[in-house]
């Protein structure tokens, strides 16, 4: 490593970051299933409520460059609740695959 490089995280992460281009991200088998996800996997559950559409496609953007490959979802979200926002994370899910196409590098 030079003098610009920095190195955070640790193996319990799962994620080191080498410098700020260059990540080693650690993959672990999923239950008994044939697939591998990142050690890390990227929360959605604002995304609708306190988050909007482009922040979330950021986030999903930056996340992949740091080869995660996991986003986690749930019925509930976005959090806290809401009639009106009920959906809304899924439907963010959904148009970023539909907009960038790449639906299978990912584990919902």
């Amino acid at each position: 490593m030079n003098d610009q490089s920095a190195f955070y995280g640790s193996p319990v992460s799962g994620c080191i970051f080498l410098n700020q281009t260059e990540t080693s991200m650690q993959f672990r088998k999923l239950g008994k299933t044939d697939l591998s996800v990142s050690a890390i996997c990227l929360g959605t559950m604002t995304w609708g409520e306190q988050n909007i559409q482009d922040e979330a496609f950021e986030q999903i953007r930056m996340a992949k460059d740091a080869k995660v490959n996991f986003l986690d979802t749930a019925e509930m979200y976005p959090v806290p609740p809401r009639g009106e926002t009920y959906t809304k994370t899924e439907s963010i899910i959904g148009e970023y695959f539909k907009k960038y196409g790449d639906r299978n590098d990912w584990v919902l």
